[in-house]
C-alpha cells in the first residue's frame, strides 16, 4: 500500500468522523430551524446565509486553497513569510466584504428580493462575515498541517454551540434573526481554540514582502472565481428562487437541498486530505501514487454515494417529513433525485477540481469556472420560469453535469488518468437505472430500493483488490471479532 494511499485513509477517517458530526448537526439545525420558524420565515434565513455566503467567498480570496498549495507538509520556501502574506490578505478582505455586505443590506433585500424581513438578517449576518473568513483560513491551515484532531474538536464544537445558542435563542424569540445569531456565537466560540492550537505549529506567520504578497495573490486570484463556483453549485438555485418567487419556495428548496448534500460527507473528507498530499506529490513528481490515490478515492466515495442515492429513491419522501408535512410532496421527491445524482455524480468522478488546483491547473478551473457560472444562472433563469421549484434542480443539475464532465476530459489529457473505468459505468448505469424506476413505479419505491441496496455491496465487495478487501477484513475483526 502506498505512503499516499494510508495516509489518505487516516486522515480521511479524522474528517469523516468529523464530517459525520458536523453534518448531523448541521442536519439539525435545519430541521429545528425549518419546523420552528415554518418554510417563509425559515425562506429569509435561507436567503440571508446565502447572500452572506456571496461575501464570505470573495472575502476569502482563494486562501484556504493557497493555504494547502504554500503550507502543507513543510511548506515551500519562505512559508512563515507566505503565511504572513496570507493573514495579511485575509484579515483586509475579510473587513472589506463585511463593511460592503451590511452597507448594502438594504438594498439587496428590498430591490433584488422584494423582501424587507431580510434586512435585517443580512446587516447581523455582515457584522459576523469577517468573523466566518477567518475562522475558514484558520482551519485551513490546521489542514495542510494535517492536525486532524484539532479541527475535528473545532468543528464539532461550533456545530454543538450552534444548536445549543439556537435552542436558547428559540425559548424566547422564534425568528430569522435569532438563528443567524446563533451562527455567529457559535463561530466565535470556536474560533478561539483554532487560534489556540495555531500557536502551537512550527509555521510561525512573518512579515511579508512585496514579492510575497504578489506570489500569493498571483495564485489566489483565479480561485476566488474556482471556490465562488463551488458555493454557486449549491447557492445559485436558492438565489433564483428568492429573485424569481418566493421566500416560501427558497424554504422548501433549501430543505430538500440540505438533505442532498449528505451525499457530501465522506467525499469532502478525503478530498480534505487529498489537497495537501495532491500538493505534494505534484511537487515531489509522484504522479504514479497521485493517480493510485486519486482512482481509490473515486471508487469507494462513488460507491459508498450510490448507496446513499438509493436509499433517497426509495425513502426519500418519507425523510422529508422529517422537516415538517409541509416540505413532503412529488415535487420535493422530484427535487431531491436530481440534486441526488448530481452530487453522486460529482463524487462519481473524484476530486477533479482538487486535483486541478493542487497542480498549477488552477488557472485552468478559473475558465472551467466561468463557464459554469454563465451556464448555471442562465439555466437557472430559464428552467424556474418554465417550472418553478423543479425547474431550479434541472438547471443546477445540467450545469453541474457538464462542469463534470469537462474536468474529466482535463484530467485525461493532462495526467493522463482515466477513471471511465467498467466498474464504475457499472455503479452510474446500476443507480441511473433505479432511479428512473423509483420515479415511474410509485407504489413499488420501497421494493425497488430495498432490491439495489442488497445488491450494490454485492458487487463492490466483487470488485475489491487485495488491499481493499485485508482492509475489509481487517476492520470486521478489530469491530465485530
Amino acid at each position: 500500500m502506498s505512503d499516499q494511499k494510508k495516509r489518505t485513509l487516516k486522515g480521511g477517517a479524522g474528517y469523516f468522523f468529523s464530517n459525520v458530526i458536523t453534518s448531523g448537526l448541521g442536519f439539525l439545525f435545519i430541521a429545528i430551524s425549518s419546523r420552528v420558524l415554518g418554510p417563509a420565515e425559515f425562506g429569509v434565513l435561507s436567503l440571508g446565509l446565502s447572500v452572506i455566503g456571496i461575501a464570505a467567498n470573495f472575502g476569502s480570496f482563494g486562501l484556504p486553497n493557497t493555504i494547502q498549495r504554500y503550507l502543507s507538509g513543510r511548506g515551500e520556501d519562505r512559508a512563515n513569510h507566505l503565511f504572513g502574506s496570507i493573514l495579511l490578505l485575509a484579515t483586509s478582505f475579510a473587513l472589506l466584504f463585511a463593511t460592503v455586505f451590511f452597507t448594502a443590506s438594504e438594498y439587496i433585500a428590498i430591490n433584488i428580493f422584494d423582501e424587507p424581513r431580510l434586512t435585517i438578517v443580512l446587516q447581523v449576518l455582515s457584522i459576523g462575515v469577517a468573523l466566518r473568513i477567518m475562522y475558514s483560513i484558520l482551519n485551513a491551515v490546521l489542514q495542510a498541517q494535517e492536525h486532524i484532531k484539532q479541527i475535528v474538536i473545532s468543528k464539532t464544537t461550533r456545530s454543538v454551540c450552534k444548536i445549543v445558542f439556537l435552542g436558547v435563542v428559540f425559548l424566547w424569540v422564534q425568528n430569522a434573526v435569532v438563528a443567524a445569531l446563533a451562527g455567529i456565537l457559535a463561530t466565535f466560540v470556536a474560533s478561539f481554540y483554532v487560534i489556540s492550537c495555531i500557536k502551537k505549529l512550527d509555521i510561525k506567520p512573518n512579515l511579508p514582502s512585496k514579492e510575497d504578497v504578489k506570489k500569493v495573490t498571483a495564485y489566489s486570484l483565479p480561485l476566488v472565481f474556482v471556490g465562488f463556483s463551488y458555493f454557486l453549485t449549491q447557492q445559485t438555485d436558492r438565489l433564483m428562487l428568492g429573485w424569481l418567487t418566493t421566500s416560501s419556495n427558497v424554504g422548501i428548496y433549501t430543505v430538500v437541498s440540505t438533505l442532498a448534500l449528505i451525499m457530501s460527507t465522506f467525499h469532502g473528507s478525503l478530498v480534505s486530505i487529498f489537497l495537501p498530499l495532491a500538493s505534494q506529490a505534484y511537487r515531489n513528481n509522484e504522479f504514479e501514487e497521485l493517480n493510485e490515490t486519486y482512482l481509490f478515492i473515486s471508487k469507494w466515495v462513488g460507491g459508498i454515494n450510490g448507496f446513499v442515492a438509493i436509499v433517497f429513491a426509495g425513502f426519500g419522501v418519507w425523510i422529508l417529513t422529517l422537516f415538517g408535512p409541509e416540505y413532503s410532496n412529488e415535487v420535493s421527491y422530484q427535487i431531491l433525485l436530481l440534486l441526488s445524482f448530481l452530487y453522486f455524480v460529482g463524487t462519481w468522478v473524484g476530486p477533479t477540481g482538487a486535483l486541478l488546483q493542487m497542480s498549477d491547473g488552477h488557472r485552468i478551473e478559473f475558465y472551467n469556472t466561468l463557464v459554469f457560472v454563465v451556464l448555471n444562472i442562465v439555466l437557472n433563469y430559464y428552467f424556474i420560469l418554465l417550472y418553478g421549484l423543479a425547474g431550479a434542480a434541472i438547471g443546477t443539475l445540467i450545469s453541474g453535469l457538464v462542469r463534470n464532465t469537462i474536468q474529466l476530459i482535463e484530467i485525461r489529457y493532462i495526467y493522463r488518468l482515466d477513471v471511465i473505468r467498467k466498474e464504475n459505468l457499472v455503479v452510474l448505469i446500476y443507480v441511473l437505472s433505479t432511479f428512473v424506476l423509483c420515479l415511474f413505479w410509485e407504489n413499488y419505491r420501497y421494493f425497488i430500493s430495498l432490491f439495489s441496496l442488497a445488491c450494490l455491496p454485492v458487487y463492490m465487495y466483487v470488485k475489491m483488490d487485495e488491499f481493499e478487501a485485508k482492509l475489509l477484513r481487517n476492520t470486521y475483526k478489530k469491530y465485530v471479532g
